[in-house]
């Protein structure tokens, strides 16, 4: 497990007096503290030594002031420094711009090699493995994408356990968005565990405010978990997967109720589902979210999802209501079963049987899937019809939970798209005071009679 710094590098400000260019000396100042002070032109250097860094990647343009990094680290090092090799950057630096990048990575090698050896003297490092990156100045799509593939490119430099410090202090504006995004790539597609362990920026621009007059570098990263809270309640609204927002909140009660709450979705629990679902809407209404940062803005959020189930006292309605969200979110096997289950718990609802018994389920089923009931009542046009429509989805049902074999795509796809149809035809004939007037002239011990399970 390694630290690596990832920084920007600019151009610098030039020395008119000497014609070189340079970033102005700062005292960077780290949890305003003076004790936590360092005193160099080099943002990165204060936070290399600051975090004891055991990696440095510098990215720049093939105009940023490599020359001078390469002197700085030399010379407060024991790497000996090569002027030839000095003036010669300086030559291909000057000769580079937005038209000709002349200036090539393979010409950094022996900053890389300076990088090292400070890193070696300065913060005990082990590994000499830094990095320079050039990039391009993204002026058109093409070098924007090339810009996108270079930063794509170091998560190869990276390795599992290796936690990762961003420095956004110098250069182009453009290059916190890459870094943003190599970041969240990283940590939502790679195999790799790697952490953001800060955000680094060093405020120059206030330190002639400071009373010491000093650059205060401040950690960002709070900013960076914002968005793992976005996608946390974006998985939890639309898949039912609250694992993230458990994982990232401080109240552990809270996490573990919207864990349970996550697994009973994916298992489909309905009966289970329905109480812990009420008991997290308790929960976070009962919560002081003053100090709870993050959290206080999505609890909103929460509860308008949660708020959509809570209030549904029937179990039919309420299953009804998660086969409608499932497939909402594409999960149509799960809306299918809820679908189907729901007409077997309406039919419980109607004789006070025990719906989470599996007998009392399976007598239930005897109304509309019997070929006797079919056939002494089919004069009763409600319940032939729901008969009807719960035959058809539960094949579907039967096909989903059996993991069909069958290659017919047309036959999938119309099972998908009919599902709006059957939804709205089964809810229908619930809501139907009819179909309880002819439900309500069969007796429970005709359905006895019938049973075969």
């Amino acid at each position: 497990m390694s630290k690596i710094l990832i920084s920007p590098l600019g151009v610098g400000k030039l020395d008119r007096d000497s014609a070189k260019r340079e970033y102005l000396e700062a005292k960077y100042r780290f949890n305003n503290k003076k004790i936590n002070e360092y005193k160099t032109p080099f943002v990165s250097a204060a936070i290399a030594q600051h975090l004891n860094i055991d990696k440095m990647i510098l990215v720049g343009t093939s105009k940023s002031m490599w020359e001078e990094v390469y002197r700085y680290f030399a010379e407060n090092s024991s790497y000996e420094l090569d002027e030839d090799y000095y003036y010669n950057l300086v030559e291909k630096i000057e000769e580079s711009g937005v038209n000709n990048y002349y200036l090539k990575e393979k010409d950094l090698h022996k900053v890389d090699d300076a990088i090292n050896s400070y890193l070696k003297e300065n913060t005990n490092s082990q590994i000499e493995a830094s990095k320079s990156k050039v990039i391009t100045y993204g002026i058109n799509d093409e070098e924007i994408w090339s810009n996108f593939d270079l930063f794509m490119g170091l998560t190869e430099e990276l390795e599992d356990g290796d936690q990762v410090y961003l420095d956004i202090t110098h250069s182009f504006r453009s290059i916190p968005l890459f870094m943003y995004l190599m970041m969240d790539f990283i940590q939502n597609l790679k195999s790799k565990q790697i952490e953001l362990s800060g955000l680094y920026y060093g405020m120059l621009d206030i330190k002639r405010e400071m009373d010491e007059d000093y650059a205060p570098v401040i950690d960002y990263k709070p900013l960076f978990e914002i968005s793992k809270w976005i996608r946390g309640v974006y998985d939890f609204t639309n898949y039912g997967n609250g694992y993230l927002i458990s994982e990232l909140s401080n109240d552990k009660e809270l996490a573990d109720r919207i864990n349970r709450v996550s697994d009973l979705f994916n298992i489909n629990y309905i009966k289970e589902l329905k109480t812990q679902i009420r008991k997290l809407n308790e929960q976070l209404q009962a919560t002081d979210l003053k100090n709870l940062k993050v959290l206080n803005y999505i609890v909103p959020n929460l509860e308008e999802f949660l708020n959509r189930f809570e209030n549904i006292k029937s179990d039919w309605k309420f299953q009804l209501e998660i086969s409608k969200w499932f497939h909402e979110n594409n999960k149509y096997g799960n809306a299918y079963i809820s679908l189907v289950e729901s007409v077997l718990t309406y039919i419980c609802e109607f004789y006070d049987l025990d719906f989470t018994d599996f007998n009392d389920r399976m007598l239930a089923k005897v109304l509309v899937g019997s070929k006797e009931i079919r056939r002494k009542y089919s004069d009763l046009n409600k319940l032939m019809s729901l008969s009807n429509k719960f035959l058809k989805t539960n094949t579907i049902r039967r096909s989903v939970a059996h993991g069909s074999l069958s290659e017919t795509a047309r036959v999938s796809k119309q099972d998908i798209e009919n599902y709006v149809k059957y939804q709205n035809e089964i809810e229908s004939l619930l809501n139907s005071f009819k179909l309880k007037e002819e439900i309500n002239n069969i007796h429970i011990t005709e359905l006895k009679d019938y049973y075969r399970y």
